[in-house]
């Protein structure tokens, strides 16, 4: 094993591969194994893309894979709060340490959703859940909405994403339980956002949303604007002042908003101011 670590001939998840087999290779019952946290982490990540592949590996003894059983409790202790989770962070910056360069870059994708009104109290924390909820205390951001009432219930799901410009996956970094916010609120989550991935190793290089009014009102705060003769789409990065952070409409969106103005109005309209 020394050997092929030094060699650099293989890559580190391979590694942990081999490592993982010869470890079972020399245990004469299947019983009190003890698992490398790495490769329990892609143990999950498997599991969680395919159930049906997993139990055809681990039961063919293709694979030393942890029991069904095993992986859940490792779930289970993941906390699912809302808000930026820093213990995240910390295992997506292991992730991108093992990534070439060129799939570090990437843009901040959000998006919001509608749900459906409704508290439950959650027995592992004694507290309710289905109120908004913004995480954490954060010191960066103390003018966040909280809530001080059982009427205060969540009515939309802010979902932030990164996605690199050269990979084939996309990562939920956080989810926010609000209702509809002020721009000025999202904009400071956003920069947020950006902050911590940056810290984790990626390249932030802008954010993409779609044409939703709260959405529109952090183009404002951020100076932007899309005039055709007026055009500002960058502002000065938020943590390395030599780059800039570009702002992109979602182009579904657009093309749909297209659309309904062919079917309503039958034209076009440019407006050139």
């Amino acid at each position: 094993m020394n050997e092929l670590r030094s060699s650099n001939k293989m890559e580190h998840n391979q590694l942990l591969l081999v490592e993982e087999i010869l470890s079972a290779s020399k245990r004469k019952s299947e019983r009190g194994r003890r698992y490398n946290k790495e490769w329990v982490m892609l143990c999950m990540f498997f599991h969680i893309r395919s159930l049906s592949g997993y139990a055809y590996l681990r039961n063919n003894n293709i694979l030393p894979l942890p029991c069904t059983r095993t992986i859940r409790k490792y779930l289970s202790i993941i906390n699912t709060s809302c808000g930026f989770d820093p213990k995240f962070f910390e295992i997506f910056k292991m992730n991108l340490s093992t990534k070439p360069e060129m799939q570090k870059p990437g843009l901040l994708l959000l998006d919001e959703m509608s749900v459906r009104e409704s508290i439950s109290v959650n027995s592992k924390t004694v507290t309710y859940s289905g109120l908004i909820d913004f995480g954490p205390k954060d010191e960066d951001l103390t003018s966040l909405p909280k809530p001080t009432s059982l009427n205060d219930k969540a009515t939309h799901a802010l979902v932030f994403m990164f996605q690199p410009l050269a990979g084939n996956y996309t990562q939920p970094i956080a989810v926010i339980a609000q209702w509809p916010v002020k721009g000025v609120t999202l904009a400071q989550l956003i920069i947020k956002a950006t902050i911590l991935l940056e810290k984790s190793g990626a390249y932030v290089h802008g954010f993409i949303a779609d044409g939703a009014q709260t959405n529109r009102k952090v183009w404002n705060e951020y100076g932007l604007r899309g005039k055709l003769n007026n055009c500002q789409n960058y502002v000065e990065h938020f943590v390395d002042p030599e780059r800039k952070f570009f702002a992109f409409s979602d182009t579904p969106h657009l093309l749909k908003n297209i659309r309904n103005r062919f079917y309503n109005k039958k034209e076009l309209e440019v407006s050139v101011t």
